[in-house]
């Protein structure tokens, strides 16, 4: 029965000696045979491993692990992404715009979003320690979208200002970090953090080479949506 369940879940080339002595030896089930236990196969034992309930390896993440670490860093990326687009373009922009002659003006309309994540990342990153991660992620990427959608149909740099303020109002980056943390083990921490760091960077290469296009195409309006 152990052997049909090995190859039921795909064992490679799973040879019963490896896995059991056999029926005849009194229950022993799990056990090999001395001196062949480099021979198994390596899916066989991690197969094994995770059916008999063992602990997984300290070296590689799990799916979980790896699905978990790879949605939260889209969350990031695709949050980062809104961010820079409008970087290399958005001064240009505003010299047709109500107040776009105050560079202090367009400077600040670009930084608040940064401003209003400073202030807001401690109280939410505390609010997701009380409430949970999932609703203050939720809670954060509407408030983006809010604040995007917002800045779309901006006409002056004010508009835009308070827009990327209501952007940066959804400061989730705590509470997504600290779900990455709740999701991977110690050993594999640092590379969901990687990945996160990676997606950034990615994201910001790519902005800078996206953005002259899409202003192009569908101008500042159509980045913000």
């Amino acid at each position: 029965i152990e052997v049909d369940v090995l190859q039921v879940v795909g064992a490679c080339a799973a040879d019963a000696d490896f896995v059991h002595r056999g029926r005849s030896s009194a229950g022993e089930a799990g056990s090999v045979r001395k001196g062949q236990s480099a021979n198994i196969p390596l899916c066989t034992i991690a197969r094994v491993r995770a059916f008999s309930g063992m602990p997984p390896s300290p070296e590689r993440m799990t799916a979980r692990e790896l699905r978990a670490s790879a949605s939260l860093a889209s969350i990031f990326a695709l949050r980062m992404l809104g961010l820079f687009l409008i970087l290399p373009v958005f001064v240009v922009h505003a010299r047709g715009m109500p107040g776009g002659s105050d560079a202090a003006l367009v400077g600040l309309a670009l930084g608040m979003y940064a401003l209003t994540q400073a202030v807001l990342h401690l109280p939410l990153g505390i609010a997701s320690d009380r409430i949970g991660r999932k609703p203050v992620i939720v809670a954060g990427l509407l408030m983006f979208a809010a604040g995007s959608f917002y800045a779309a149909g901006a006409q002056t740099v004010m508009d835009v200002m308070f827009g990327r303020a209501l952007q940066g109002s959804g400061a989730i980056s705590a509470a997504v970090t600290a779900a990455i943390a709740d999701q991977t083990r110690d050993s594999q921490r640092t590379k969901a953090m990687a990945m996160v760091g990676g997606s950034i960077g990615l994201t910001f290469a790519l902005a800078m080479v996206a953005a002259p296009v899409l202003y192009a195409h569908v101008g500042l309006s159509g980045i913000f949506d």
